[in-house]
């Protein structure tokens, strides 16, 4: 999910590889991810936009956006989504659904952490060993 995804994106390959030792992944539709390989490239590529989209990518006729909360540590310690009755989003549509997301997760996390509000992960953000 796109919620898990986001909670994983402090781990690197090899704790990725720890948490799914055996391969091929679960895959819920056509656009689950089967390898490691291709959850750590949406993984991030979560990172890099500051969210996470799912449209049928977990469950067919629904789409998810999802960004991350953080610890006063830069830690990605939740996530915050919305979820919507369709497959496909409008693209304009959705840059609206975005920015509501990510601007409640900013919220969250400057209650949480006591982080002033910001976009995205920290440049040098920690990973996360097994």
């Amino acid at each position: 999910t796109v919620l898990g995804r986001l909670l994983l994106s402090d781990m690197d390959a090899a704790a990725l590889a720890d948490l799914y030792p055996d391969e091929p992944l679960p895959t819920y539709t056509a656009r689950t991810p089967s390898t490691r390989v291709q959850l750590k490239a949406l993984i991030d590529e979560d990172r890099v936009r500051g969210h996470a989209v799912s449209q049928g990518g977990f469950e067919t006729g629904i789409s998810t956006v999802a960004a991350p909360v953080f610890n006063e540590g830069h830690q990605v310690v939740a996530a915050i989504s919305l979820t919507v009755p369709a497959q496909q989003v409008d693209p304009a549509r959705l840059e609206g659904l975005v920015a509501e997301v990510k601007s409640a997760a900013a919220q969250l996390t400057e209650r949480i952490s006591h982080l002033p509000p910001r976009a995205g992960w920290p440049v040098q953000a920690p990973q996360r060993t097994a």
